[in-house]
């Protein structure tokens, strides 16, 4: 799964509990440096790589945002997971969430219209209990938790 900084949203981001946004953003504008066609018509997802520590977290649900302000200041939740037990809340471990795919039928959780409206898409984190853990959270376009290997290259 090929990823790059334009999608990704959060870098091995320490959560607490409560409510976390994301370290970072994407930039929609039609201006930004950093917009990058973000498929239309091609399924995306999120895909939240959990890290350290996730002691005595009862908890998480996380979910797509979207906000008119870089901060996430007035943010709408887009698509979001259901809440997810502690028991799956391991180091490691790989939690995809679909966000656009155009193959089914049109539905509020599986059609998001991210641009227009929202100029910046985010993530927001919500944590039950304990101290929180660490995530990296990027959007991409492929739906697997395998990882692909490629042949190193022997071009100089």
């Amino acid at each position: 799964m090929l990823t790059d900084f334009r999608t990704l949203i959060s870098d091995e981001q320490a959560l607490v509990a409560g409510v976390n946004f994301s370290d970072h953003t994407i930039d929609t504008a039609l201006n930004s440096a950093d917009v990058s066609d973000l498929g239309e018509g091609t399924p995306l997802y999120m895909r939240c790589v959990l890290g350290d520590d996730w002691s005595g977290t009862s908890s998480m649900r996380y979910a797509l945002v979207g906000s008119n302000d870089a901060d996430l200041g007035s943010a709408t939740v887009l698509v979001s997971t259901a809440t997810i037990p502690a028991a799956s809340l391991l180091r490691g471990a790989e939690l995809l969430l679909p966000v656009l795919d155009p193959l089914r039928e049109v539905d509020a959780q599986r059609r998001i219209a991210i641009h227009p409206p929202y100029r910046y898409i985010g993530a927001i984190y919500e944590l039950t209990g304990g101290t929180g853990g660490s995530v990296t959270t990027s959007v991409t376009l492929q739906f697997t938790v395998s990882p692909r290997v490629y042949r190193a290259s022997t071009a100089t």
